[in-house]
């Protein structure tokens, strides 16, 4: 059985580094992926618990909307490791987030499954 690779991130690092800009927050996530970062004391700052299971084809489509990649990277930051690496838990529990605001929108995003408890990230079944 082939294991996915999995990228650590800190997701609130990674938005501040980018200023918020999700095309700057993409090409930094794959610059930190992909070990292009050359200032140590950034590397260290993107380090963190958030995951995303097997990151490529996430960070190099080039067909979706930059938006709905963006709102799928968040979302999947919000995920605990623990349940994942324990019980194979890769969606988002929507009982954990009930204030989760755009819920609309997360149902029109091509890239995500939702349903009246779960979101389910494409990428990653």
């Amino acid at each position: 059985m082939a294991t996915k690779s999995i990228l650590f991130f800190n997701l609130k690092n990674l938005e501040r580094e980018a200023k918020c800009n999700p095309i700057k927050m993409i090409q930094l996530l794959k610059d930190f992926k992909d070990n292009r970062i050359l200032v140590p004391r950034l590397k260290q700052k993107l380090v963190g618990s958030s995951f995303l299971l097997a990151p490529d084809a996430l960070l190099n489509d080039r067909t979706t909307d930059i938006l709905y990649i963006y709102q799928y990277i968040s979302l999947a930051a919000k995920r605990d490791y623990s349940l994942y690496s324990l019980y194979g838990v890769k969606h988002l529990l929507l009982s954990y987030f009930p204030d989760l605001v755009g819920l609309d929108s997360i149902r029109t995003n091509p890239l995500l499954v939702t349903t009246n408890q779960e979101i389910h990230f494409l990428y990653e079944e």
